[in-house]
């Protein structure tokens, strides 16, 4: 039996195309004329393509090995927040751990010691107004916010609602403040066309974004340990 009646057997067994036999090793043209021993491979080229086949294989396998090697070194992510998230008619409860990056991992029940339940804003404490340009801006309702002893009471709390409103374009659909020990967050939902995010914000004075909820909404929120 010849080499390319050989070739052609186990090809045939393995159900494939001349084209998908030999891929780039050969042409396919050429390769038809191997199997017709119109032309000869001879064992060492054979040997070679084997060899090259396994190398390849090998480079692979390396290259893959190493970026996840360097994925798991580099990621040095860690969490710094447990939320317990809700959607917005509070079913579908679950929990996730908020990492410094941003990320957002689900994760299996938490014990609901030590979270913070939010203080509730009443969105009807911003008032809308268009300007001359047509864009929004809010204004807010000291009376009406005075009303909340928990806000009132707190300077801090009442600086934020002031500096949310003049850094807001839209209308507030949903604010929860939540306070940390000294560190105070907000979430936040806005009235913006189709969108049902909800982003997380740390507050110092400014802003600064910790991660943002594709849909539901925070209803309890505690520091990691």
């Amino acid at each position: 039996m010849t080499i390319g009646s050989l070739l052609k057997k186990y090809r045939l067994e393995q159900g494939k195309t001349q084209a998908k036999f030999v891929g780039k090793i050969i042409s396919r043209s050429h390769y038809a004329k191997v199997e017709n021993d119109q032309h000869q491979i001879s064992f060492s080229y054979l040997v070679m393509a084997k060899k090259l086949i396994t190398i390849f294989i090998l480079v692979v396998v390396v290259l893959i090995t190493g970026v996840l090697i360097f994925k798991n070194v580099n990621d040095t992510s860690k969490i710094i927040l447990d939320a317990k998230v809700a959607s917005d008619d509070n079913h579908e409860i679950a929990f996730v751990n908020v990492y410094d990056n941003g990320k957002i991992v689900k994760c299996s029940s938490l014990k609901n010691r030590n979270f913070v339940r939010p203080i509730e804003v009443d969105p009807q404490v911003f008032e809308d107004h268009t300007s001359t340009n047509n864009s929004t801006y809010l204004t807010v309702n000291k009376k009406l916010l005075n009303k909340n002893k928990a806000i009132s009471s707190d300077p801090t709390w009442s600086r934020l609602i002031k500096n949310l409103a003049k850094r807001s374009k839209h209308l507030i659909a949903i604010l929860s403040l939540f306070k940390l020990d000294h560190e105070y967050y907000i979430f936040i939902k806005y009235n913006a066309g189709l969108s049902d995010e909800g982003t997380l914000y740390k507050y110092d004075g400014k802003f600064k974004k910790v991660c943002t909820l594709d849909s539901n909404k925070i209803i309890a929120l505690r520091k990691s340990n």
